[in-house]
């Protein structure tokens, strides 16, 4: 029989945990847990408070993160984008020429700033994609409605523990402090945790074709004021509103029918969100629900 037989199944030992339990020999020492005995839930409750000094405690939203959002094709792929540099450049220059009349020249340095940020606008646009993909996701509904159970289970417990604890003799209150204090805080955390997280879901699910114009929007407004900030002192500074049509023309950001009345369309996209509170913090919000972090050192784009 190999040694990994002899280790007790209920005490899954993971690398960190074996650290934890090597002897001054360097030699594991598997400890045994006594199911019946005070010992194995103060055991539980020190393995949950070590996980949480090393940032290891699994949460709840996380799980769900990685599983509905779009974080596992990001890690997977850095979500590369099918964006050509010099098609790019020819509908940049084609918009400008169109209607560029008191701007200079564009430059290699201005050109290649605007592709950078299209690549990165395109990615959350992919990102936004694998959302409205998982929000017909079966097995997304079935959690949601679990979660639901769920919560109002824990809800129950918490009000029914509360509800008796204000009814237990007075000798009993020592005990209640250490053992039922430490299980409110806990039962509390879950409840946190499963709210959360179903919130986070029923965000994913909610997302329709309004919720995809604000998010368009928002990236124009926000790449409204990148670009600002690079053209900033520059021959271009006067330009910006221009420059934020002919970028979002270039990358396709907002499908066209033309180049014909794109600017008036660009403008009234950007200052929807500029305009409005209210919709700045519903498309941040909608953002934040991709839970993206783009990794900078891939691109994804490519050149010809």
């Amino acid at each position: 029989m190999s040694n990994q037989d002899d280790v007790d199944q209920n005490v899954p030992a993971s690398p960190e945990d074996e650290e934890d339990l090597e002897d001054d020999d360097g030699s594991l020492v598997i400890e045994e847990e006594d199911e019946e005995g005070g010992d194995y839930w103060l055991h539980r409750i020190d393995r949950l408070l070590r996980a949480d000094e090393r940032d290891q405690l699994p949460m709840l939203y996380n799980a769900a993160a990685d599983l509905f959002s779009a974080r596992a094709v990001i890690t997977a792929s850095g979500l590369p984008v099918d964006l050509d540099k010099r098609e790019f450049d020819l509908r940049l220059r084609e918009f400008l020429t169109r209607h560029k009349s008191t701007l200079p020249d564009m430059t290699p340095v201005l050109a290649d700033f605007l592709f950078e940020r299209a690549v990165q606008a395109h990615k959350l646009m992919a990102a936004w994609q694998v959302i409205e993909e998982n929000a017909e996701r079966p097995d997304l509904d079935k959690a949601r409605q679990y979660f639901q159970q769920e919560l109002k289970r824990y809800e129950e417990i918490r009000s029914l523990v509360r509800e008796q604890r204000g009814k237990m003799p007075s000798w009993m209150k020592e005990w209640a402090y250490y053992w039922l204090g430490a299980f409110e805080q806990i039962e509390e955390e879950i409840e946190s945790q499963l709210r959360s997280t179903k919130r986070a879901l029923d965000s994913i699910v909610g997302k329709g074709a309004s919720a995809r114009t604000e998010m368009e929007s928002f990236i124009l407004w926000s790449e409204k004021d990148e670009i600002r900030k690079q053209i900033a002192e520059t021959e271009f500074g006067r330009g910006l509103e221009v420059l934020l049509a002919a970028f979002a023309y270039a990358a396709r950001l907002i499908p066209d029918k033309g180049i014909d009345g794109y600017l008036d369309l660009i403008k009234q996209r950007a200052s929807r969100v500029s305009r409005s509170k209210k919709k700045r913090s519903d498309a941040l919000v909608s953002i934040l629900t991709i839970m993206l972090e783009i990794p900078n050192q891939q691109s994804g784009h490519k050149e010809k």
